[in-house]
């Protein structure tokens, strides 16, 4: 749209960036995928996900081998 935006990119930033990188790399490899109780706003997480039905945690479980 021709607009820029702008945004605080420091050290602090890039260490928090390289933190949450690096725990999505170890999730693929690991084929761990947690999903939060709930959201920020109260609302339901696995509400509009197609796996929500295998993936084991609507029964509490977790996971699914």
């Amino acid at each position: 749209l021709g607009e820029t935006v702008t945004c605080r990119y420091d050290e602090e930033m890039k260490g928090r960036l390289s933190e949450r990188l690096t725990q999505f790399k170890n999730s693929l490899e690991s084929g761990d995928f947690p999903a939060a109780a709930e959201t920020e706003d109260g609302s339901d997480p696995c509400r509009y996900c197609m796996y929500k039905g295998i993936c084991g945690r609507e029964i509490g479980e977790g996971t699914v081998d």
